[in-house]
């Protein structure tokens, strides 16, 4: 038509994803609105000459301001009148969108029912976004540049319609269908399954977006679809070695999956760590590595006589003291067999002794309000908050870390964090990084600081508003239950916090172990050494010649505990009280609540992103394990994006925002489109690690 418009819907090189997409449903014989493409040499002319790297708000601005073509105006006031009709679509049609390896869903911008006299501006505008924020990240994300040629803008006449949607199938006879959006009567939700699965059996797995009017159904753009995984899988019993893929049914063999611990598959050499306590100690607990995950049951109770809260608070100082006194003998190089002694001697103490001791605290206050105050159990949580513990001690830590005015006094706060909390990793795995690795720190002595002030709280608000409900007798007794709880309260941290001591030996030794191996070129990486099985690790540090096939080993191992991760134990769709429910994209993932809030903080790459909404080009400038979003459905945007980054999500999940608490702990199940709270899950009470 000219330099600046062309009616030939070609290929996406010349013309962009989204009109190339209605020329290859065209060619099919498909009914698509009439159209033209401005061409990319519009959007060259109006930038200048630009990079990658210039500013995004200097080239926006450049967009805004640049006078058109002298011919441009009335090319495109000609090419309107072609088209007929008075009011328009005008939609982007990138080299970014609709192409498998980038389909750019909700990225970029379009500006629909507009008048002729709007469609300049429109283009403007739809030109600008090319150069947004989004695009360039989504661009960086896909291994693109954001300003790649073409970017073109697709116009066709604005059709009102009686319902519109999109439709997406895999291909196939037996491909299952998905028809979103459009109060649709089942005949014609029938006539576009059908018509999609036509267009499938050409282009392949296909998401399609159409509109119903009076003259039928108009397709108005095709892009790849990647249908969500079907089949989850479900563990089922029999494994025969610790990270073996045979399946388990928990339910029916009595073991719980112990996601609130350890929602990621365990590595070879904490697997090797639950083989050997489940054989040497007898905590009350049996433990199972099955498909890399934890499981546990309850067993015969520990044959050690029950303590007292008092006992349990002595034990505890005891077990530290006996640590101490080790770390010395290592003198920082603890041989492997002595630190899983040492671990061994406290473990079952911890779990069968100290852990009965918290759990049993907790349950008679539970009993006690239940008996005496059922209207207030909700109240629980604030009688057992705030307690001084390792908790408040580590918060206070760091938040003198993160206040120092000063390099000394940063110094010092971190010599107290570190002495006291260095040993603590971010996961229950002898192969996850400690906190002293992780602020890459030598070992630091552990210098006493003072107690942060305790602040007045809730708690004696709440439990004298109690009183005052309950006869005479009976106040006595919440209070006594309420000082008793809180000190186990107090000892459970503690537990959590000398487990993790106890274990970072084991770390420290098996570190050793690894750099010897990568010293004599037996492992390529000192960190494999967690890849493999604790057995083997024993025999090499007790002498035994490394074999030659030992870094194939345990790359293998790392492999497999990969393939592991994308196949976690499954929590079924039904059967899950409480669980929130949507519209998965596929995938899983564990991880901690961020409630989405405009404007607010980045949230963490580990986060479970939870939002009433979310704009897509929002997405490409986030990085987060998983995806809540109350709104939308499965063909949306948000959805496409997140299947097409591999991300998990569930959309559609009302009341996620509410019923979500930030920083709670929760499971996303993007194949069964169902979130539950981990701190649900567990019906047996303290899992072990």
């Amino acid at each position: 038509m000219s330099s600046w418009i062309t009616s030939s819907l070609g290929d996406a090189a010349h013309v962009g994803g989204k009109a190339a997409s209605l020329g290859r449903l065209l060619r099919l014989g498909r009914p698509v609105p009439p159209a033209f493409v401005v061409k990319d040499a519009l959007f060259r002319h109006l930038l200048g000459q630009a990079s990658e790297e210039d500013d995004l708000a200097l080239l926006a601005a450049r967009l805004g301001a640049a006078a058109w073509p002298r011919s441009f105006p009335e090319t495109l006031e000609a090419a309107l009148a072609a088209l007929g009709g008075t009011r328009f679509a005008v939609r982007s049609s990138f080299a970014l969108e609709d192409d498998p390896q980038a389909l750019a869903a909700g990225v970029f911008t379009s500006c629909v029912d507009v008048s002729a006299a709007e469609v300049p501006a429109a283009v403007r505008t739809v030109l600008a976004s090319a150069v947004s924020p989004a695009a360039r990240a989504y661009a960086r994300s896909r291994g693109r540049k954001a300003l790649t040629a073409p970017v073109a803008v697709l116009v066709h006449p604005f059709r009102p319609a009686h319902a519109s949607g999109h439709v997406a199938c895999g291909s196939g006879p037996a491909a299952h269908t998905w028809v979103q959006h459009g109060q649709l009567d089942d005949e014609t939700k029938a006539t576009l399954a059908r018509e999609a699965l036509a267009i499938a059996a050409t282009l392949g797995p296909s998401e399609l977006e159409w509109l119903l009017d009076a003259g039928g159904i108009t397709w108005l753009q095709w892009r790849p679809f990647v249908p969500p995984r079907r089949e989850p899988w479900v563990p089922t019993e029999g494994e025969t070695a610790p990270h073996a893929l045979q399946p388990l049914d928990p339910v029916s063999a009595g073991w719980v999956w112990d996601a609130s611990h350890n929602p990621e598959p365990l590595s070879a050499a904490q697997a090797g760590l639950v083989a050997l306590a489940d054989t040497q100690a007898h905590p009350g607990y049996d433990q199972r590595v099955i498909g890399g995950y934890l499981f546990y049951r309850r067993s015969a109770p520990s044959a050690a006589p029950p303590l007292s809260v008092a006992d349990a608070e002595a034990l505890v100082d005891a077990l530290c003291g006996h640590l101490d006194e080790a770390w010395l003998r290592w003198q920082g190089a603890p041989p492997l067999e002595a630190a899983l002694t040492t671990w061994l001697a406290g473990y079952e103490p911890l779990l069968g002794q100290v852990g009965r001791v918290v759990r049993e605290g907790r349950q008679a206050l539970e009993r006690f309000v239940a008996a005496h105050l059922p209207a207030h159990q909700a109240e629980l949580p604030r009688l057992l908050g705030g307690v001084p513990s390792k908790a408040t001690r580590r918060v206070a830590l760091w938040r003198a870390l993160r206040g120092a005015g000063n390099e000394e006094a940063e110094a010092r706060a971190l010599s107290c964090l570190l002495g006291e909390f260095g040993d603590e990793p971010a996961a229950w795995d002898v192969a996850a990084p400690t906190l002293r690795e992780t602020l890459a720190r030598p070992r630091l002595p552990r210098p006493e600081a003072p107690a942060p002030p305790q602040e007045a709280s809730s708690r004696d608000v709440t439990l004298e508003a109690l009183a005052q409900t309950l006869p005479a007798p009976d106040v006595a007794l919440l209070r006594a239950h309420v000082d008793h709880a809180r000190r186990c309260v107090a000892l459970g941290e503690a537990d959590d916090w000398l487990y993790a001591r106890l274990q970072a030996p084991i770390r420290q030794a098996l570190l050793a172990l690894g750099a010897s191996l990568h010293t004599e070129g037996k492992l390529d990486d000192p960190a494999l050494i967690f890849e493999l099985p604790l057995p083997v690790a024993r025999a090499l540090a007790a002498g035994s010649p490394a074999p030659a096939e030992l870094n194939a080993q345990a790359r293998a191992g790392k492999a497999l505990r990969e393939a592991q991760r994308c196949n976690p134990p499954h929590l079924p769709r039904e059967g899950l009280p409480g669980a929130l429910r949507g519209f998965g994209t596929g995938g899983r993932a564990s991880g901690t609540v961020h409630l989405h809030r405009a404007g607010g903080n980045t949230p963490p790459s580990d986060a479970i992103l939870v939002a009433t909404s979310i704009l897509p080009t929002e997405l490409p400038l986030l990085n987060v394990a998983a995806l809540v979003v109350e709104t939308g459905g499965p063909l949306d945007h948000v959805a496409a994006q997140a299947r097409e980054r591999g991300l998990p999500a569930v959309v559609g999940a009302e009341g996620a925002c509410t019923r979500l608490r930030q920083g709670e702990q929760v499971w996303v199940d993007a194949d069964a489109g169902v979130v539950k709270s981990l701190e649900e899950v567990t019906p047996v009470p303290d899992p072990p690690r």
